[in-house]
C-alpha cells in the first residue's frame, strides 16, 4: 500500500497559485481560470478512476495527476500572456520542470513518482501511443472534459474578460481554415499550430472525440449535450454540420459500447 500525502500536495498546489497573481484584470481572470480548473479536472479524474474500479491508492495518484497537470500554466501566462504554447513555451514539459524543482512527489515512491511526470509531460501531445499508461489515458480525458465545459461557458455566456486566454488569441473573423473540416471528415489530427480562427479551435474541441480513451468520458460528454451545445456555437454552414455529424456518430457509438 502506498501512502500518499494528498493534503500535503493540495496545500502546496495552492500556495504555489496563490503567488501567482495580477493588478490586471485580464491576467488575474486568467491566472485563476486554470487555477480553478486545475481542481476540476482533479475531480473529472477521480470519476474516471473509480468508473474504472481502481484502487484507493491509484484513485489518489490519479487526483494529484490531475491537480498538478498544468501547473506550468501559471509562469507560462505571466511570461507570455498567452496560453498558446507555439506562441510561448510546452506548458506540460514546463510543468514537469516545476514538479521537479519543487520537489512536489519526493513523498511518492520513484515508480509512482515517474508515473505521474510521465502523464503530465504527455497531456498535451495531439497523439500518444496506444501502449500509454492508463494514468496518461485519464488525465487527458479528464483534461478534454473540463476543457469542453471552460469553451462551452464562455462562448454560451458572458464572454468577459477571459476572452485572449479562452480563445487563445486567435482571429475572432466568422471564418474556417479550410484544411479543418478535411481533417474532421477522416477522423485524423490535426497540428493546434494550424488554427487560425476561433472557429478552428471550437472544431478542434469538438474533434477530440477522436481522441477519447474511456466509456465511462464518451457517456459524460453525450450526458452533458458538449457537441450539439458547442454546435450552435459555430456558423451553420453545409460543412460545419457534416463535421458535426461525423463526431457525433462516433461519440454515439464509443458511447454504446462496453464499459472500458
Amino acid at each position: 500500500m502506498i501512502i500518499i500525502n494528498k493534503d500535503a500536495i493540495m496545500k502546496w498546489y495552492d500556495s504555489y497559485t496563490g503567488s501567482f497573481s495580477s493588478e490586471d484584470k485580464d491576467i488575474e481572470s486568467a491566472l485563476r481560470l486554470k487555477e480553478q480548473h486545475c481542481k476540476r479536472v482533479m475531480g473529472e479524474i477521480t470519476q474516471i478512476a473509480r468508473s474504472l474500479d481502481l484502487s484507493e491508492d491509484e484513485i489518489s495518484i490519479s487526483a494529484i495527476t490531475g491537480l498538478l497537470h498544468d501547473i506550468g500554466r501559471f509562469e507560462q501566462y505571466l511570461k507570455y500572456r498567452t496560453f498558446l504554447d507555439v506562441k510561448s513555451v510546452n506548458h506540460a514539459e514546463l510543468s514537469v520542470s516545476i514538479l521537479k524543482k519543487e520537489k512536489v512527489l519526493s513523498g511518492l515512491p520513484k515508480e509512482n513518482a515517474d508515473s505521474v511526470l510521465q502523464a503530465i509531460e504527455l497531456h498535451n501531445k495531439a497523439q500518444i501511443a496506444s501502449s500509454s499508461s492508463s494514468l496518461c489515458k485519464m488525465v487527458r480525458d479528464a483534461d478534454k472534459l473540463d476543457i469542453f465545459n471552460i469553451v462551452l461557458q464562455h462562448f454560451e455566456g458572458d464572454r468577459g474578460s477571459a476572452t485572449n486566454s479562452v480563445e487563445l488569441d486567435l482571429d475572432p473573423a466568422d471564418k474556417i481554415s479550410a484544411n479543418v473540416i478535411e481533417a474532421i471528415l477522416k477522423g485524423a489530427p490535426w497540428e493546434v499550430k494550424a488554427m487560425k480562427y476561433v472557429n478552428d479551435f471550437k472544431l478542434l474541441v469538438m474533434s477530440w472525440v477522436f481522441d477519447i480513451n474511456f466509456t465511462f468520458s464518451f457517456r459524460q460528454i453525450v450526458e452533458r449535450r458538449y457537441l450539439p451545445r458547442l454546435f450552435t456555437t459555430l456558423p451553420q454552414t453545409t460543412e460545419c454540420k457534416q463535421a458535426f455529424h461525423c463526431c457525433m456518430r462516433h461519440l454515439e457509438t464509443k458511447a454504446d459500447s462496453p464499459t472500458s
